[in-house]
């Protein structure tokens, strides 16, 4: 995928409140908290046991840390940037973009970059995401860890604005089916207002490939996707918990499986519209 293509495509998930698999659910907790009921019992369905000692070592974890860190403090410095070049785009217009769907725009920014940053160095240390997973578990309350684990959180601060240790409660009749419904709802939604922007463009005349059809295209996204979110979550009236409830199940293996089929069904479509991985 182009840089142009791929910067559009990764703007094309903004509105969705989903995580993507990784470690970004270590980000929304205090530093060495304990894990949670969801956590605890995602643990118990993979067979892990705190108390094994994992593959790998301490050292090697804060050497991998600070390797993600420090990739993504430039990650961070792009998006600031960013974040300006769109707000001056969306003023140019005549037109404001909320607070929220900005957020919202430089959340899902972040968590693309980091998925990606994690991926890429994994495969410089020769170790998987279950491995460091395991290993996280095992050091968490090691203070050495926990002091190279706090830089990546304040980077997630920085971006989201979010105090780590006030989520809400999430009720009990917010199940895990309940907010993949909600998920899969949005994303949905998310889809067709692209497959209709994009045959407005094509239909005035705009190639696909021109610059000026992709700055349109994540210009008008951008105008119409806070609507879509707005209209899921005022059905489901989920809005300030959605949060909160992925960040529940984030670790439960069925979540993160049916997320990965829900961003794989996004991902099919952005391809018909021309975004081709290459």
């Amino acid at each position: 995928m182009s840089s142009s293509s791929k910067a559009v495509a990764v703007g094309m998930a903004a509105g969705v409140a989903v995580l993507t698999a990784g470690l970004l659910y270590l980000l929304t907790r205090p530093v060495g908290s304990k894990k949670s009921a969801a956590s605890e019992g995602a643990a118990g369905a993979e067979g892990e046991v705190a108390g094994n000692k994992p593959k790998l070592g301490k050292e090697a974890m804060i050497r991998i840390f600070e390797r993600i860190t420090g990739m993504m403090q430039m990650v961070v410095m792009n998006l600031a940037e960013h974040e300006q070049k769109v707000r001056m785009s969306v003023e140019s217009r005549g037109k404001q973009i909320s607070h929220e769907e900005m957020e919202q725009y430089l959340m899902t920014q972040f968590r693309q970059a980091m998925a990606e940053v994690e991926q890429t160095v994994y495969k410089e240390n020769n170790t998987t995401e279950e491995e460091v997973r395991q290993a996280t578990k095992y050091y968490e309350d090691d203070e050495d860890f926990n002091k190279t684990l706090l830089k990546l959180k304040r980077l997630f601060k920085a971006v989201t604005g979010q105090q780590q240790t006030q989520l809400p409660e999430v009720p009990k009749e917010v199940t895990m089916e309940k907010v993949l419904q909600i998920m899969s709802e949005t994303m949905d939604g998310v889809n067709i207002v692209l497959e209709s922007i994009h045959k407005e463009l094509a239909d005035s005349g705009l190639s696909p490939e021109s610059t000026e059809f992709k700055a349109e295209l994540q210009q008008r996204y951008l105008d119409r996707v806070g609507r879509v979110r707005a209209e899921v979550h005022s059905k489901h009236n989920i809005s300030e918990l959605l949060h909160a409830a992925v960040i529940k199940y984030q670790q439960v293996p069925s979540f993160q499986q049916e997320l990965m089929k829900i961003s794989n069904t996004h991902r099919a479509r952005l391809e018909k519209l021309g975004f081709q991985d290459s």
